[in-house]
């Protein structure tokens, strides 16, 4: 998925991650796609936060931590949930 930055369109970069959501063995490409989309919707807080729950997932706690405050930068109402996560990814 080496082409991932070639994909402009938001709705496409949807439709394949719930393309490969459904297949096993597919996560590091949605962590591309998730990547992908972060900079085409970067104001996007859910895209955001799905993608600090990606990170924590394949155990990057750095880029899941900076992802979260990412998140909470957009969404001021985030900031008590967003030290939540971060609290329990440091334990």
């Amino acid at each position: 998925m080496g082409g991932v930055n070639l994909f402009q369109s938001p709705g496409l970069i949807k439709n394949l991650i719930s393309h490969y959501a459904g297949q096993n063995n597919e996560f590091k490409k949605i962590l591309k796609l998730y990547e992908r989309l972060s900079v085409l919707e970067a104001k996007n807080v859910k895209i955001w936060i799905d993608l600090a729950k990606l990170y924590e997932q394949a155990g990057d706690k750095d880029k899941a931590i900076q992802t979260a405050r990412k998140a909470s930068a957009l969404d001021k109402s985030l900031e008590k949930s967003v030290e939540q996560f971060i609290e329990k990814l440091e334990k």
